[in-house]
């Protein structure tokens, strides 16, 4: 049986070293190939939020209204619902590089319509909603092949390490956009954000098109053999035979409608229970944000972690939610907010190495469109069921609670499985295996018997 450290993956996966050590949360950026991916990856990233920044503005020149700007990024959300099992059935039935190029060509195009109808000025609202939808089918339908071939450019035991990077390219690119965007609307125009997140759309095409189409030895590639047709079950049906990921999946639903919800439910938080005011609030936001990009960077240092690690983790997050809901200074709520957000983005990480790594690549795409769908409806339920809370019970006992439930859930999900049980069996019988190991020792031993 493995000792508890050596099964949470936390023990000999979390190594000091440096950019070039098999530990180093870097490791996955010494291939050529995953550099240029990831390079076109955040050029991506900062045309994509550029686009969002000018689609708002965009929306409130035609309208004046804050809600149909959320309506438009609503329905670009929504095709993600009922569309990822037929994404994830097209990635593993078709060769991934062509249909991830094929995707960010159509959604170049989607962009730089959008852009030329509001540069002739024949741009409706209704049009745009449709554009809006059209690229949410597009990238719904597209994402599953995208995610997997960059992180199957590298070996299994890298990536963590893709996911990570993924993840802090992402944080960078959301910023730097949002930042671009104040300069290319000040000096140029909305139709022109559109023109530069089409231009990146097309960069991606170009870099798909110097990847290798195959690399022996890299990332986990069993063999399964792929459908003649579009089975789009496939997944689902892989799943139902894998307690461990299913109890991964109900954890991360459960997580996502009961905590993880920070800019919503440490808002009333700040700004009524603690009246720290906006300046307080930007202050726990970014604690958030720093936590995040510190939590991806640590957890690129994990090599084969497990689904205890991402189960336990959940648990510590949902455990210092609690205690943030007493937080009795501004202070203190930011040192939580900063852990909180550490600790999920850990998890995540976990939780998505462990999807693209340990089904077989035959059904690896209809698996990951089955998990965005889950994790879609949780996405749906968590902002609403959260602000319920709030709203009932306040927003210090509203945090407690959904903390609180959570954790009683997650015990129960546990118990419930046979995995879970054979978890817990594990954990405890490697704590009393190294307590009896600590005994063994001369120095402890006496330490032991003089206490």
């Amino acid at each position: 049986m493995r000792p508890t450290w050596r099964f949470l993956a936390l023990g000999p996966t979390v190594r000091r070293g440096s950019a070039g050590s098999p530990s180093s949360p870097w490791r996955a950026l010494r291939d050529p190939a995953y550099r240029r991916w990831t390079g076109a990856h955040l050029v991506s990233t900062i045309g994509t939020w550029l686009q969002i920044v000018a689609q708002n503005l965009l929306v409130l020149d035609l309208t004046g209204s804050a809600a149909l700007a959320g309506f438009s990024a609503a329905a670009t959300a929504a095709p993600s619902l009922l569309l990822g099992p037929l994404g994830g059935a097209l990635a593993d039935r078709w060769p991934r590089r062509v249909v991830a190029a094929a995707g960010q060509a159509l959604l170049a195009v989607i962009a730089a319509t959008t852009g030329l109808l509001a540069a002739t000025g024949i741009l409706s609202v209704p049009a745009l909603i449709a554009m809006s939808i059209a690229a949410g089918v597009v990238g719904t339908v597209n994402g599953p092949a995208t995610t997997l071939l960059g992180n199957e450019l590298v070996a299994a035991d890298d990536v963590p390490s893709a996911i990570s990077i993924g993840s802090v390219t992402f944080n960078i690119g959301r910023v730097a956009g949002a930042a671009a965007a104040g300069v290319v609307l000040g000096a140029l125009s909305i139709p022109a954000a559109y023109a530069l997140n089409a231009v990146s759309f097309l960069l991606v095409v170009a870099v798909i098109g110097t990847l290798p189409s195959q690399r022996p030895g890299t990332a986990d590639r069993r063999a399964a053999p792929r459908n003649r047709g579009v089975d789009l079950r496939g997944g689902t049906r892989w799943l139902a035979g894998q307690p461990g990921l299913l109890l991964l999946a109900t954890v991360s639903v459960l997580a996502t409608m009961l905590t993880g919800n920070y800019s919503l439910s440490l808002a009333p938080l700040t700004l009524n229970a603690l009246h720290a005011g906006n300046g307080g609030y930007g202050a726990v936001s970014l604690a958030l944000g720093l936590g995040a990009t510190l939590g991806a960077l640590l957890s690129g240092r994990l090599r084969r972690p497990g689904v205890a690690t991402a189960v336990v983790l959940a648990g510590v997050g949902a455990v210092v939610q609690v205690g943030a809901a007493g937080s009795p200074t501004l202070l203190a709520l930011v040192v939580a907010a900063f852990a909180m957000s550490l600790v999920e983005s850990v998890a995540a990480t976990v939780s998505s190495t462990l999807l693209l790594t340990r089904p077989p690549h035959g059904v690896r795409g209809r698996v990951m469109g089955a998990w965005s769908t889950v994790s879609g409806l949780g996405g749906l339920a968590g902002p609403m069921l959260a602000g319920g809370l709030l709203s009932v019970c306040g927003p210090r006992t509203g945090l407690a609670v959904g903390g609180a439930v959570f954790v009683a859930a997650l015990v129960a999900a546990v118990a419930a499985t046979r995995f879970g049980r054979r978890a817990a069996v594990a954990h405890v019988r490697g704590t009393r295996d190294r307590l009896a190991a600590m005994r063994s020792i001369p120095s402890l031993r006496q330490a032991f018997a003089g206490s």
